[in-house]
Formats: structure tokens, sequence, C-alpha cells
């Protein structure tokens, strides 16, 4: 019971975190055709926000770039896995804190943030 309740008052803490630094948007840099860009960025999804390691990418397209930044924005190299047509990411083993996850298509980069506890 009372790991529940530290795991709880933890996310609780995070989701405060999260809120403060509006950090519940994604960001599309936008090239030279905006309109299909931003049908691409609706087809690109990561989840969860909040997370303890395990990441998961949808729509994404054969050999797009993806690149996991810390806040300090230090790149890391990650081990992708395909798993029923999503891409999947480990952040277990990396430090607690906040994430930018690029996806680098053609003509823009999306970004979403993340928090990983």
């Amino acid at each position: 019971m009372l790991l529940t309740m530290k795991k709880i008052f933890l996310i609780s803490i995070n989701i405060l975190l999260l809120s403060s630094l509006n950090i519940t948007s994604t960001t599309l840099i936008k090239g030279d055709n905006s309109a299909s860009e931003a049908q691409s960025e609706a087809e690109i999804n990561v989840y969860p926000k909040l997370t303890e390691g395990i990441l998961y990418i949808e729509g994404l397209e054969d050999n797009e770039l993806i690149i996991v930044e810390n806040n300090k924005g230090e790149d890391y190299a990650m081990k992708q896995e395909l798993y029923n047509g999503y891409k999947i990411i480990n952040l277990k083993d990396y430090p607690n804190g906040i994430y930018t996850i690029k996806v680098k298509r053609q003509s823009f980069v999306y970004e979403k943030k993340i928090v990983k506890h």
C-alpha cells in the first residue's frame, strides 16, 4: 500500500511538472509544404507522455530517423524495435528527466516531449 501511494504521489508530481512546463503539446518545425506536413504530423503518435521507460511510436514511414534528446540537448542512440506496426523505444536504463522525441521526415521535424520517471 505504501509503495502504491508513493507511486501515485510521484506520478502526481510529474503531472504537475508537465503542466507547469507546458509539455502536453507537440512541435512541428515546418518546411515548404505545410498542408501535407500538418497531415503527416497527425499521423505520428508518441505515447505515453509519462513513462517508466517504454515508449511507443506509431505512424512512422520506412527509414525515418528517430532521435531521443535529453533536456541538456544530448542525443541518445536508441535501439528501436518494431512490434505490430509500432516502434518501441526503451528508456529504462536512462536517467529520469524530460526527453524530446524527434522524428525527421523529408521536409519537417516532429517533436514530442515526454517525462521519464
